[in-house]
């Protein structure tokens, strides 16, 4: 707002320019009006060019603060982009890579039970794009069972007999046979 009261100052000091030529016409009939038009005249264009000056330096202030905030606005989203990936790192130590059946291979958990949450399988495309991703059971085909991402959509063939078994800290096995 300062830069904008500096424009009201050169305006007004346009102003008080002019009331002056006239004051100085009406006392002083010795000097020559042609000359006091001339320095009236240099003093006002100095004015006016300041004014331009201070015009633009607003207009570019103006152009920097939403440069800034475009900037803060970029800075945050990296900034919750990498607090996510730092999440999913944490998360990512609890799951391995195991294969399933004949050329399918997925995430499961290290050892289930120990957090709460039941057998799963992540979906290995989403895991990819570090997106932690549970396969749900689509259907049954013919001896193998389909397990559907629902995020990206990738479905994946399972023999019925290696569906959702992983080991659990002790030497037992979980199975998950609620289809």
């Amino acid at each position: 707002m300062e830069m904008l009261d500096a424009v009201t100052a050169f305006d007004g000091a346009v102003s008080g320019l002019s009331k002056l030529t006239s004051l100085i016409r009406n006392v002083r009939g010795d000097v020559k009006n042609s000359e006091i038009s001339e320095a009236v005249d240099a003093v006002r264009d100095d004015l006016n060019s300041a004014r331009e000056r201070v015009t633009l330096l607003i207009t570019e202030n103006l152009s920097m603060q939403q440069k800034i905030a475009t900037l803060t606005e970029e800075n945050m989203k990296l900034n919750q982009a990498a607090e996510r990936h730092k999440a999913f790192d944490v998360d990512a130590e609890k799951y391995e890579l195991v294969s399933v059946g004949d050329h399918t291979t997925l995430y499961a958990p290290k050892a289930s039970g120990n957090d709460g949450e039941p057998a799963h399988y992540l979906c290995v495309q989403c895991y990819g794009d570090r997106q932690k991703s549970i396969l749900q059971m689509k259907h049954k085909d013919f001896g193998f069972d389909i397990l559907a991402c629902s995020r990206c959509k990738a479905e994946y063939r399972v023999q019925n007999n290696r569906t959702l078994q992983i080991e659990t800290t002790s030497t037992n096995r979980d199975r998950w046979d609620g289809y």
